[in-house]
């Protein structure tokens, strides 16, 4: 549950469809202290390809950074993995399964020194029975929005950064 001042501390059931009516996702979002569900995960969540096959689950986390906008400081909520996710390939054969490490990272925003934030990262301890995988897929997170807007991020351990890209559908 999230307890701040921009999210009641609820949350609803969601589930997401591809255009031909099969599930995409089932999980839980965020709802904002004015009643409005967000876009922000929160909990389990499972993913599927478009057949029905499970794609990976586990449990997102909300948190925050401080950027600077045109009005002055402000609050960027992002999502982050947290505990254990399962990653399956389309043929339903273990691609990954690990327990997320917790780390503190730099992020660059629009303020002089950026700021830091909590995310995600993979240890050597992940089980990665599909060596074709790109381990960049594990420390990501897309984030779409109403409108077709999304976000990706993703953990670059060399750097200790998190990298976001900004996109539209």
């Amino acid at each position: 549950m999230i307890n701040n001042d921009t999210f009641s501390g609820q949350d609803s059931l969601i589930i997401k469809y591809y255009d031909n009516g099969d599930i995409k996702s089932i999980g839980k979002c965020a709802i904002d202290k004015e009643g409005k569900v967000s876009d922000f995960r929160v909990g389990e969540w499972t993913e599927y390809y478009s057949d029905g096959t499970v794609k990976c689950e586990g449990n997102y986390q909300i948190s925050s950074y401080v950027d600077c906008g045109i009005a002055g400081l402000e609050r960027v909520f992002y999502n982050y993995k947290i505990g254990e996710w399962s990653f399956f390939k389309s043929n339903a054969t273990l691609a990954a399964k690990g327990k997320y490490n917790i780390v503190k990272a730099k992020i660059d925003t629009r303020c002089k020194n950026g700021d830091s934030l909590i995310y995600m990262a993979i240890t050597k301890d992940w089980e990665i029975p599909d060596k074709t995988l790109d381990k960049k897929v594990l420390e990501s997170v897309k984030q779409e929005y109403e409108g077709g807007f999304f976000t990706e991020s993703y953990y670059d351990s060399k750097e200790n950064k998190v990298i976001i890209k900004f996109g539209i559908k």
